[in-house]
């Protein structure tokens, strides 16, 4: 009896162990579906129809957003100069997301596809990471030209089958014309371009030997007629940039903004001033910080971190859900803005 009581707990233990390893088997391989899955939905938006255009909306990003990101999650877009080798690195926040897409459908450009090669996951008890180290980002404009961005695509998730952070690492960018809008560009001389200082007489005979045989001139592609995307130099459509450029200061005012809200009976320049006192007074009370300790806070990492997860700070996600909704933070955009006017 005691026999086949041990027995069959060995069974159950063997049947568990078995079960344990097949359900890891069947995670493996989640992350990178749902990861697919949303670059699937994002290739799926094509604005070359006229009539699609009125489906970019706020709303309909913020559904795909809600679909795809946690609350706490963001997008973290690193770009680098095709002139220079500068980089930038923005942090579009969940609240921020809807109108990221938004904005980027809003202008030249018509569709997103994102290719992943060479996906590598890792999965842990409780996350998953999907890396990839060839992705690409491409952007295709109204004039059929294509911009490709190179570069290192990340997604994590913890918890949740939606992920908690989205990055893009991009290395270099190119532009593509494709060939059949090349072809429409190029331009048949006419007798008089060949050479428009020869005499009359000069001009006939050439074109007699021409008659006579001779190849006709080959058709040319003038620099003016040449198309481009007419992308930044980072390789974005200029509108998304410019919203990036001005949402990243804005994403650093996350303190600022929430000490605004939660004092109402402050006007602007009330909660500015008092927002400024706060923060040297903590400056004080932390008292002088090494070089060492500088280079760590202004490098934002901290240290024993677990994988995958971000620094805390005034950027991070789920911090400014509704600061960019309301009118009070319009009047004190609008005060900061006349500050540092008067201190220029």
């Amino acid at each position: 009896m005691q026999q086949a009581q041990a027995q069959a707990q060995v069974n159950a233990q063997q049947n568990h162990a078995r079960n344990m390893a097949l359900m890891q088997q069947n995670k493996h391989g989640q992350g990178t579906l749902k990861l697919l899955n949303f670059t699937d939905q994002i290739g799926r938006f094509d604005m070359a129809p006229e009539e699609n255009r009125k489906n970019n909306n706020v709303e309909r990003w913020q559904a795909f957003v809600e679909k795809f990101f946690m609350e706490t999650g963001s997008f973290i877009h690193v770009v680098c100069s095709s002139s220079t080798e500068r980089t930038k690195q923005f942090e579009i926040v969940y609240a921020a997301l809807p109108r990221y897409f938004y904005t980027l459908f809003n202008t030249d450009v018509t569709n997103l596809q994102i290719t992943l090669d060479g996906a590598n996951e890792k999965v842990g008890p409780n996350e998953v990471k999907v890396t990839c180290d060839r992705a690409k980002l491409i952007y295709t404009y109204k004039n059929s030209c294509q911009v490709v961005y190179h570069g290192k695509l990340t997604a994590f998730w913890s918890g949740s089958d939606k992920m908690e952070w989205l990055m893009f690492d991009g290395t270099g960018h190119e532009q593509f014309l494709p060939l059949n809008a090349l072809r429409q560009m190029f331009v048949q001389p006419s007798p008089n371009q060949m050479n428009p200082t020869q005499s009359p007489r000069m001009k006939n005979k050439k074109q007699a030997l021409q008659r006579a045989g001779q190849e006709p001139p080959e058709p040319y592609l003038p620099l003016n007629k040449l198309i481009s995307a007419g992308a930044t130099d980072y390789g974005l459509p200029h509108g998304l940039q410019n919203y990036l450029e001005i949402y990243e200061p804005m994403n650093h005012m996350t303190s600022l903004m929430a000490h605004y809200l939660e004092n109402p009976h402050m006007k602007p320049s009330e909660a500015l001033e008092s927002w400024n006192a706060t923060m040297s007074n903590n400056q004080m009370l932390q008292g002088p910080q090494g070089p060492n300790q500088g280079q760590q806070s202004g490098q934002g990492m901290q240290p024993n971190m677990p994988p995958g997860a971000r620094p805390s700070g005034p950027g991070q996600p789920g911090q400014i859900t509704h600061y960019f909704l309301t009118d009070r933070v319009d009047r004190l955009i609008s005060t900061i803005r006349h500050h540092l006017i008067r201190s220029l």
